[in-house]
């Protein structure tokens, strides 16, 4: 059995925690964190890892948002950052388990540096192509094995082919 590209994304997370030394994780960074889903859409565009910096990829979700919904912070925690980068907003919020989720592409913001956030607190509205991403330090996470319920991903259907036994004979019976 194959594992899947979330499982690869919490294993990451673990090395990544257990490989920093204990002096350089704050107290808190051993929280129990419940992620929720930032908006009320589907998944259109799921999380691919690039090969290597600045490789194609995704490295967070993208919502099929179609503008004006509410973006509400996924977990509790500190607005370490909200402004502009390349003439689009952005939050990054700082949770007590060390991960750091960002919300971008919104169209306004509603929360401040340094503002502390609860779950559902609404922090800006988005625009189409929201995206939402969670990393441990400079490593990316897929932020869809943190959340609950896990995203609605907006896919093609795959057909699969059926293999089924043969039909036991009447001379077998």
């Amino acid at each position: 059995m194959r594992a899947g590209p979330g499982a690869l994304s919490a294993l990451l997370l673990l090395i990544a925690f257990f490989a920093t030394p204990a002096a350089a994780q704050p107290a808190s960074s051993l929280a129990f964190v419940i992620y929720e889903s930032p908006v009320p859409a589907p998944v259109i565009d799921p999380f691919r890892p690039p090969a290597h910096i600045g490789a194609p990829g995704n490295r967070g979700l993208e919502y099929g948002v179609t503008g004006g919904e509410w973006v509400q912070a996924s977990a509790p925690g500190t607005v370490t950052f909200a402004g502009l980068v390349a003439e689009t907003w952005y939050v990054t919020i700082q949770h007590d388990d060390g991960i750091r989720t960002t919300y971008g592409h919104i169209g306004s913001l509603l929360v401040g540096q340094g503002q502390f956030v609860l779950p559902g607190t609404v922090i800006a509205t988005a625009l189409p192509g929201f995206h939402f991403s969670a990393r441990v330090g400079d490593t990316y996470l897929d932020p869809a094995v943190l959340l609950e319920p896990p995203p609605l991903v907006k896919a093609p259907a795959r057909l699969v082919p059926v293999v089924l036994p043969p039909p036991a004979s009447d001379a077998a019976r």
